[in-house]
């Protein structure tokens, strides 16, 4: 018999009842191979819950790695809709999520609740999970949309707390309200809208000198997300950083021994530094299987910016062998297609505006008190 996706978890459930132990390997060593595949046979979520039970460590870390990673691809399976409450409730609570957007998330999860439950357990799924969605990062057009289904018209309650934070987030940063008005933090978006991430596409990436294979573009990361700068001071909520890809690693110039690099390089300047600044930084590279594109490799680090030290670097990104290598699963057509995020996980300045604010705000207080007091006790 031919393993396939549909046919190897079944066949390795009757080799483990059987303990055939070969077939158990080679059943497992055919699910690691075959994790990236089209979302109409991708089977990631139901061997990543097989890999949890069995308690298969390698299987675990690359499901959740693909899962992590290419959370588009896994929306769109048919599994999807098979998840436990308390699968999606670990994948919404991680902020490593590469997808599109949050309005996505909130489209599958909620044809998850309504094809999955009956109405008398909805409730308690809808009270888990509707928290761990974002609303702060959906756009004020899209909180409406939410507003018209049923779910929300069923649980306004679960809902109202979230939206109204959300609303207000919006109307306060679109009023240049300087204020934290969320602590919801960003996942990976690729989406436009949110203004975090930077695209490369090196084409004829094997042939390319390694003096010419060096990339760099600018991009300007909210602090906080708005859906629009339309009359609002865009660098008072935003850092500009520079991302530079070296593909190929960088040749020093004088070299003793004149060795060709060995791996890429990454860097990313922060532009116009604030004080204690601390952003994470993710790198992705994209692959193509049967026709689907999917993230092939990540790699993800924080750093702290200061006016001493603007720069993040990576020198040892990835092995260029690897890249360039006759099979390697990390060219797309000949071209190397990437995206770095960058995310700003806090900013000390802003924490330092509200406490000096605070203070100037109560010593107005102070002297409004002062002066009510001692011209009621001269009119005494």
């Amino acid at each position: 018999m031919r393993l396939t996706t549909d046919n190897v978890l079944s066949i390795l459930l009757l080799a483990d009842k059987y303990n055939i132990a070969v077939l158990r390997e080679t059943c497992v060593e055919y699910m690691l191979h075959h994790i990236v595949e089209s979302p109409d046979t991708n089977r990631t979520l139901s061997w990543y819950q097989y890999a949890k039970m069995t308690a298969n460590a390698l299987l675990v870390t690359k499901c959740w790695k693909f899962i992590l990673s290419n959370f588009d691809i896994i929306l769109k399976t048919s599994d999807w809709i098979n998840m436990t409450t308390a699968e999606i409730i670990q994948f919404l609570s991680s902020n490593d999520l590469v997808v599109s957007d949050e309005f996505y998330l909130w489209e599958n999860v909620e044809k998850w609740v309504t094809l999955k439950f009956e109405e008398e357990e909805v409730a308690g799924v809808v009270l888990d999970v509707i928290p761990l969605l974002h609303f702060t990062m959906m756009q004020p057009k899209q909180l409406l949309q939410i507003e018209k289904s049923s779910l929300f018209e069923k649980y306004k309650a679960v809902f109202m707390e979230k939206t109204s934070a959300a609303y207000r987030h919006h109307s306060l940063l679109s009023d240049e309200v300087n204020v934290q008005t969320s602590t919801e933090r960003f996942r990976n978006y690729t989406s436009d809208i949110y203004g975090l991430c930077v695209n490369f596409k090196i084409e004829d990436f094997k042939d390319m000198e390694v003096s010419l294979c060096r990339y760099k573009q600018r991009v300007s990361v909210p602090i906080e997300f708005i859906s629009s700068t339309k009359g609002y001071k865009a660098d008072q909520n935003r850092v500009l950083f520079e991302v530079a890809l070296h593909g190929k690693g960088v040749c020093k110039t004088f070299s003793f021994y004149n060795q060709k690099p060995k791996n890429a390089k990454l860097s990313v300047r922060a532009l116009n530094v604030k004080p204690n600044l601390k952003a994470e930084i993710t790198f992705i590279i994209y692959g193509r299987k049967n026709g689907v594109c999917y993230v092939a490799f990540t790699y993800t680090n924080t750093h702290e910016y200061s006016t001493t030290c603007q720069f993040f670097m990576e020198e040892n990104l990835i092995a260029v062998s690897t890249l360039c290598s006759e099979k390697s699963p990390y060219l797309i057509d000949g071209s190397l297609e990437a995206r770095v995020f960058v995310k700003i996980l806090s900013l000390e300045e802003k924490t330092e505006w509200r406490l000096q604010s605070f203070i100037y705000m109560n010593m107005n207080l102070q002297k409004s008190f002062n002066r009510h007091y001692f011209s009621l006790i001269s009119a005494s």
